[in-house]
């Protein structure tokens, strides 16, 4: 009698985890599907889109501006629109993961995946304000130290930096306001 109940126990346990186990497996075919789905459609954007980009000479319109060079001192060296269809396919495929997260029922993995996809368009922003920036804060340095120079001041390189400088304080605090930072 006490073997019966046992066993009828043990078959009860086996049979919930069964159907744990059963109920997850199309879950998780269906996780997978979406992953292989998203890694597809992100590396077909990286590839469109760098592509494109580098057709309409968006490398060649970048290198007159100094960004090339400017990106190249931090260690990157691809080219402009390599750079920007890798960050497309990290954000697609990003957006594929909270899909397929949720899918599974990881709501705690899904909901700071969707934070992250939700700040990173604010974290491109802010440094695309800092490239700018950084950018503006060159030709500020130009254009004083020449205007300086014009009119016969002797610490013209100075005051070039020094306009150079505020320039690129304004655009750190403009990115920080556009990171949220609080």
């Amino acid at each position: 009698m006490e073997l019966d109940l046992w066993t009828q126990s043990l078959v009860t346990a086996m049979t919930a985890l069964w159907t744990k186990v059963a109920n997850f497996i199309p879950n998780l075919f269906g996780a997978l599907v979406v992953l292989l789905l998203g890694f597809v459609v992100a590396k077909l954007l990286d590839t469109l889109l760098s592509k494109l980009l580098a057709k309409l000479g968006l490398d060649r319109l970048m290198g007159g501006t100094g960004l090339t060079k400017l990106l190249s001192r931090g260690g990157i060296q691809v080219p402009i629109s390599t750079l920007v269809g890798k960050i497309v396919y990290w954000f697609v495929l990003l957006i594929f993961l909270v899909s397929a997260a949720e899918s599974l029922g990881l709501e705690r993995v899904s909901a700071t995946l969707d934070m992250l996809a939700l700040y990173l368009p604010k974290v491109f922003g802010a440094a695309l304000v800092l490239l700018v920036g950084v950018l503006l804060a060159e030709l500020a340095n130009g254009l004083v130290r020449g205007a300086a120079e014009g009119v016969g001041l002797d610490y013209a390189a100075g005051v070039g930096r020094i306009a150079q400088g505020l320039v690129i304080i304004i655009s750190i605090s403009v990115a920080i306001s556009q990171l949220e930072v609080k």
